[in-house]
């Protein structure tokens, strides 16, 4: 990648991390990195591979062509039931790390006890 789209790069990598409220430990723990290689990115010394774009894109809800500086748009249109999916806030960009963490038995208890508890308060 060329140094101007990367330093662009660096410069929004961490724009959306201090956004969303994560500390740099918080993003290489949910890219499985060493903390120092995560602010390599941060401070233009070196760059993700491809898979490590992915998952940075899907940590922030933003396009790969975005974190490169190919568009200024950082997130496509995404429907769910014909609405708009507006882009994740800090809170909920922390749980979704933590709920990936989670094996595929606690993401099932997880989600039944989240719904009992909603519909016990409506």
């Amino acid at each position: 990648m060329d140094k101007t789209r990367y330093s662009l790069f660096a410069q929004r990598l961490r724009q959306l991390r201090k956004n969303a409220g994560l500390k740099q430990e918080n993003v290489a723990e949910y890219m499985q990195i060493h903390r120092t290689t995560y602010t390599k990115y941060e401070n233009d010394d070196a760059a993700p591979d491809q898979a490590g774009l992915l998952r940075l894109a899907a940590l922030f809800s933003v396009t790969v062509d975005y974190l490169l500086g190919r568009d200024d748009v950082p997130h496509e249109a995404v429907l769910q039931d014909n609405q708009p999916v507006l882009q994740l806030d800090a809170q909920e960009q922390q749980l979704l790390v933590v709920f990936r963490k989670l094996t595929e038995e606690q993401r099932q208890k997880t989600l039944k006890d989240m719904i009992r508890q909603q519909r016990e308060h409506q």
